[in-house]
This record gives structure tokens, sequence and C-alpha cells, in this order.
């Protein structure tokens, strides 16, 4: 009884260090350096410009599982699709990226001006107030076909970026992983989650 007693107090140490010096995974997601200079109850909504109706779709879906994770609570009410460009942050565009491309996230500032990009872990070089999504469908359904889950993944993928998540290689199931090709994610994860919540400081 005695040995007991003098072991429960280290073991109550040992785990308090363990669990202060254990992070979760988003602890260390990539973000960019710079910010979004937009108010982020506006953020919410985006504006499609000329995607084909199955990609509309899952730009609807994308858009509806940022804001309805499940695991954390953020202002991306309503995080709907706008009739006015105006008022969106984010302008969804089909496009031919090459051969290599199937989605690309630019970042502008006030007056239409495309911001230069650094490495995936820094990004923008500035603040930026709205971005560009270019999805590359031809190349898409040339890969993958009807793929709901992939397309919807892919356009979850850049408005990550548009909010200012990086790439994460930590593992395969996450919606911000590099590669669509190896990506395995069905949905904002827990950790892409806390990261927008992070990032943004929600």
């Amino acid at each position: 009884m005695k040995n007991l007693k003098l072991k429960l107090p280290i073991l109550l140490v040992i785990l308090f260090i363990i669990l202060m010096y254990s992070k979760p995974v988003y602890a260390a997601y990539p973000t960019y350096k710079n910010d979004w200079e937009w108010n982020y109850n506006g953020a919410a909504y985006y504006y499609i410009v000329n995607l084909s109706p199955k990609f509309q779709e899952s730009a609807k879906e994308a858009a509806s599982n940022w804001y309805k994770t499940g695991y954390h609570t953020n202002p991306l009410y309503p995080m709907t699709r706008t009739s006015t460009q105006s008022e969106s942050p984010i302008d969804l565009y089909k496009s031919n990226l090459g051969k290599n491309t199937y989605g690309r996230t630019d970042f502008y500032v006030l007056g239409g001006t495309k911001l230069d990009f650094g490495d995936n872990n820094y990004g923008p070089l500035k603040d930026w107030l709205y971005c560009k999504i270019l999805i590359n469908e031809s190349l898409f359904n040339e890969d993958f076909g009807d793929n709901p889950t992939k397309r919807k993944i892919l356009i979850a993928h850049e408005m990550g970026h548009a909010f200012g998540l990086a790439h994460n290689t930590s593992s395969t199931n996450l919606v911000m992983y590099t590669y669509i090709e190896l990506n395995r994610a069905t949905k904002i994860t827990k950790d892409d989650s806390a990261a927008l919540v992070q990032k943004l400081k929600f």
C-alpha cells in the first residue's frame, strides 16, 4: 500500500508531462503567413462563374461541409452561393490548367492585382481580399470520371486555400493533403476544421 501511494503521484506527474507535450495534428497544421482581409461573416459567400452543373453541386457540398464540419463552431454561415459577384470573396471558374493541375487558387488585393505566391507553407506574399478558384474540369473528368466525392474534396481543398490553409502532407486523410489523386478524405476532418478555426481566429 505504501509503494502504491508513492507511485501514484509519480504516475500523475508523468501523465501530466505527456499531456503537456503531446499535440494534436492540427497544432502544427501549415497555414499561410498572411491573412484574408475580409469580414469572416461575409466570407461565407461564393460565386460560380462558369462551372458545369456537376461541379456546381460539388461546390455547394464543399461549402456546406466547411460550415457544418461537426467538430468546431465557425461563423462561415451561411456559406452559400451568391448571385452578386461583388459580395463574394471566392469566385469559381472552369479553367484549362494544363495536364498536371486539377485545381488552383489565385489571390488578389483591392483593385484586382494578383499576388505573387511564396512556397506552400507561406502562401501569398501579402494579405488578400478575394480569391479565384480555378478547376480543371476536363483533366479531372479524364482521370477520375464521375466521382462526386473527389469533386467535392477538390473544391473543398481549394476553398481551404482561400481561407488561408496550406498543404498538409502529414496524412492522406486530410482535405488539405497536397495530391488529389492520393487524397483519401471524404469530408472535412477534425484537424482540417481545427486549423480553419485556428487560422481565422474564431
